[in-house]
Protein backbone atom coordinates (compact mmCIF):
# COMPACT_ATOMS: atom_id res chain seq x y z
CA UNK A 1 0.00 0.00 0.00
CA UNK A 2 1.16 3.30 -0.58
CA UNK A 3 2.99 5.86 1.53
CA UNK A 4 2.24 9.71 1.07
CA UNK A 5 4.64 12.21 2.67
CA UNK A 6 3.53 15.50 2.43
CA UNK A 7 5.76 18.61 3.62
CA UNK A 8 4.30 21.63 4.60
CA UNK A 9 5.16 24.79 7.68
CA UNK A 10 1.57 24.34 9.06
CA UNK A 11 2.77 26.15 12.27
CA UNK A 12 4.52 29.19 10.46
CA UNK A 13 7.43 28.28 12.75
CA UNK A 14 10.09 28.40 9.91
CA UNK A 15 10.19 24.40 10.23
CA UNK A 16 8.94 22.35 7.85
CA UNK A 17 6.26 19.80 9.02
CA UNK A 18 5.58 16.56 7.91
CA UNK A 19 2.07 14.65 6.87
CA UNK A 20 2.40 11.22 6.19
CA UNK A 21 -1.19 9.52 4.95
CA UNK A 22 -1.37 5.50 3.76
CA UNK A 23 -3.46 2.53 5.19
CA UNK A 24 -4.46 2.38 8.25
CA UNK A 25 -4.19 6.25 10.00
CA UNK A 26 -2.49 9.41 9.13
CA UNK A 27 -0.37 11.04 11.05
CA UNK A 28 1.06 14.75 11.16
CA UNK A 29 4.25 14.82 12.62
CA UNK A 30 5.57 18.43 13.74
CA UNK A 31 9.27 19.57 13.39
CA UNK A 32 11.01 20.02 16.40
CA UNK A 33 13.79 22.61 15.04
CA UNK A 34 15.28 20.54 12.83
CA UNK A 35 16.59 17.47 14.78
CA UNK A 36 13.78 15.39 15.92
CA UNK A 37 9.88 15.38 15.06
CA UNK A 38 6.93 14.89 17.34
CA UNK A 39 3.45 13.26 16.65
CA UNK A 40 0.97 15.88 16.80
CA UNK A 41 -1.84 13.80 15.33
CA UNK A 42 -4.50 13.60 18.08
CA UNK A 43 -3.84 17.48 19.20
CA UNK A 44 -4.00 18.78 15.61
CA UNK A 45 -7.66 17.09 15.76
CA UNK A 46 -6.42 14.69 12.94
CA UNK A 47 -7.20 11.31 14.45
CA UNK A 48 -9.40 9.31 13.27
CA UNK A 49 -11.66 6.22 14.78
CA UNK A 50 -10.55 3.51 12.20
CA UNK A 51 -8.48 2.38 9.78
CA UNK A 52 -8.43 4.85 6.81
CA UNK A 53 -6.72 4.46 3.02
CA UNK A 54 -5.11 7.63 1.67
CA UNK A 55 -4.96 8.35 -1.18
CA UNK A 56 -3.10 12.20 -1.41
CA UNK A 57 -2.70 15.32 0.32
CA UNK A 58 -1.28 19.01 0.25
CA UNK A 59 -1.48 21.86 2.36
CA UNK A 60 -2.88 24.96 0.96
CA UNK A 61 -4.57 28.46 2.22
CA UNK A 62 -7.84 27.11 1.42
CA UNK A 63 -9.84 30.26 3.74
CA UNK A 64 -7.17 32.77 2.39
CA UNK A 65 -6.08 33.88 6.03
CA UNK A 66 -2.38 33.12 5.40
CA UNK A 67 -1.82 30.11 7.01
CA UNK A 68 -1.76 26.59 5.91
CA UNK A 69 -4.58 24.04 5.66
CA UNK A 70 -4.41 20.49 5.18
CA UNK A 71 -6.44 18.84 2.75
CA UNK A 72 -6.46 14.64 2.68
CA UNK A 73 -8.14 12.70 0.17
CA UNK A 74 -9.42 9.32 1.30
CA UNK A 75 -9.19 6.67 -1.38
CA UNK A 76 -12.32 4.75 -0.26
CA UNK A 77 -13.64 3.20 3.48
CA UNK A 78 -11.96 -0.40 3.95
CA UNK A 79 -10.95 -2.87 6.65
CA UNK A 80 -8.85 -5.19 5.60
CA UNK A 81 -10.34 -7.52 8.32
CA UNK A 82 -13.55 -7.63 6.64
CA UNK A 83 -12.83 -7.19 2.89
CA UNK A 84 -13.85 -9.72 0.93
CA UNK A 85 -10.75 -11.85 -0.63
CA UNK A 86 -9.62 -11.43 -4.53
CA UNK A 87 -8.47 -14.83 -4.11
CA UNK A 88 -10.85 -17.72 -4.08
CA UNK A 89 -9.49 -21.46 -2.67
Amino acid sequence: MGLVGLRGDYDDDGWLDLFVTYYGTNVLYRNRGGERFEDVTEAAGLASSGPRWGAGCTFLDYDRDGRLDLFVAHYLVLDLETAASPVRA
